[in-house]
């Protein structure tokens, strides 16, 4: 009877730990959700304060995690163990993107100008064809530190349409990592892929544009594919939470394009005069996205760094 009764309190201690789930120090899921958002917002206004952007950072990050009277050690535990469960984590995120959108309005901060091309329709010159949820979550492990995505073509789609991957990024960092990589590729219908690439840092909207090479002018697209790769690290801990994906597709007037093939393609999509009119050598193009946003809307730009070209190495005969 003895052995029993001390049983008893010790199998009441496991149940206990199974519900919960979760070992001491590991902030809960509510928790951790509260403070993420503090944490983005203080980031936000760490950026929009002069001065030195890393010091304001660390200024607002140390007052938020006085206001949740958590400690460093433990707000780094409870990263560790949720970006374990990875599948929590990203629901996690999804209420805490869903809270500060709902911020953002109430704000009076409209949608369309949080992602100037989310009113696109489906269908037309120029279209928004994502069809795929609009949110994802990178985490720092083998597993889970890669978003990819394949969206397939339909008869939407003419031959040398030009594209444009835009998102947002919200990077968590305990050592000031705040890069990753995004590629973006396009297969056409004779099976020939050509893409592009960028890392990009920082939170904030990025974009990739693709212009179809003009050997590729006569082909349509089979399907468009990308990812998004976040580097893990020894040395610290990093996340990156994305939002609003939008995937426009413009197609292009009649008419030959000078693309230089060997170019880099993320830099060619043109530009309007600061007259708002085209240059002469865009007639044949149709208008880009960015500039359907007219001469006063907003424009968000980020710091791009591009990758360096591989070198190649030849062997001497």
């Amino acid at each position: 009877m003895s052995r029993v009764l001390l049983i008893l309190p010790l199998v009441a201690v496991l149940l206990a730990s199974c519900r919960d789930g979760k070992p001491d120090g590991v902030l809960s899921a509510e928790d951790m959700e509260d403070l993420l958002v503090d944490y983005h917002l203080a980031e936000a206004m760490a950026e929009q304060q002069a001065g030195d952007r890393e010091e304001n950072t660390y200024l607002m990050v140390e007052a938020v995690l006085r206001k949740h009277d958590v400690t460093h050690q433990e707000l780094d535990s409870s990263l560790v163990y949720w970006c374990r469960n990875s599948e929590k984590f990203k629901d996690i995120y999804l209420n805490v993107y869903q809270r500060l959108d709902a911020m953002a309005q109430d704000q009076g901060v409209e949608h369309q100008e949080k992602n100037m091309y989310s009113d696109l329709k489906t269908e037309g010159d120029t279209a928004n064809v994502w069809t795929l949820r609009p949110y994802a979550v990178v985490l720092p492990n083998e597993l889970d530190n890669i978003y990819s995505f394949t969206l397939d073509a339909d008869t939407t789609y003419h031959p040398g349409d030009n594209l444009m991957w835009a998102f947002e990024s919200m990077f968590l960092s305990s050592y000031g990592a705040d890069e990753a990589y995004a590629l973006m590729q396009v297969t056409y219908d004779n099976d020939s892929i050509s893409g592009v690439s960028q890392c990009f840092r920082g939170n904030g909207p990025h974009e990739l544009r693709f212009v179809c090479p003009e050997k590729y002018s006569t082909h349509r697209i089979k399907n468009i594919s990308g990812n998004i790769y976040l580097p893990v690290s020894k040395d610290g801990f990093a996340c990156l939470a994305l939002s609003n994906f939008v995937m426009v597709r413009y197609h292009r007037l009649a008419g030959p394009v000078t693309t230089d093939d060997s170019a880099d393609l993320s830099d060619s999509v043109l530009v309007a005069k600061p007259s708002g009119k085209l240059s002469d050598d865009s007639a044949s193009v149709r208008l880009a996205p960015h500039q359907i946003r007219g001469d006063n809307a907003k424009r968000r730009t980020i710091e791009i760094v591009r990758e360096k070209p591989i070198r190649v190495i030849r062997r001497r005969r």
